[in-house]
């Protein structure tokens, strides 16, 4: 069997995973304050993407915006984000059917909660240390409401051996642990 690298092994198993919903599209949704430069490879890239924030917001506030981007297979960006921002908590990855506009508008709902006290902050569920922390701890109501339109999220573990799988199927959430370091097989 032929060995794969960790992004190469990641390539196949995403693309592999957008097989199983017919139709599903393969997205990242990216952290620009994680590192300075995601948001300027993204708007340079030519990828179809959009910001979970306003249009109209400062140059600085758009550096470091969450991004939902569309990935295609073997583009330029696909291949550096896989080889340079895996392992470094840049964000998410998803499989939906809806377009980035939809996707966009279901996300934005989330950007902010609210502590024990009532008092607001910046929800960054984007961030994969935080997704793979809060989707356990979600009821079936919350969990179909964040999942929405998406069927699959998947998230870095903290070694960055794993691509953690999450669905949400039968009123519960289903999470599954693909190793990345092992060989390939469909």
């Amino acid at each position: 069997m032929p060995q794969f690298s960790v992004p190469e092994s990641l390539n196949l198993h995403l693309w592999s995973l957008t097989q199983e919903y017919p139709g599903g599209r393969l997205c990242a949704l990216l952290d620009g304050a994680r590192d300075e430069r995601i948001y300027p490879t993204v708007v340079r890239s030519g990828v179809d993407y959009r910001s979970l924030y306003r249009a109209d917001v400062p140059e600085v506030l758009a550096e470091s915006a969450p991004y939902l981007v569309e990935l295609e297979d073997g583009t330029p960006f696909t291949q550096w984000l896989l080889h340079t921002g895996w392992g470094q908590s840049w964000g998410i990855y998803l499989i939906a059917t809806e377009t980035l506009d939809e996707l966009r508008d279901h996300f934005r709902q989330f950007l902010s909660a609210e502590d024990e006290d009532g008092k607001p902050f910046f929800f960054r569920f984007y961030d994969p240390r935080v997704l793979r922390l809060y989707l356990p701890a979600c009821t079936a109501d919350e969990l179909v409401l964040f999942f929405g339109p998406v069927r699959l999220f998947g998230v870095e573990n903290e070694k960055s051996q794993y691509l953690t799988l999450h669905s949400y199927q039968g009123a519960r959430l289903v999470r599954v642990s693909l190793d990345l370091t092992e060989p390939f097989s469909t």
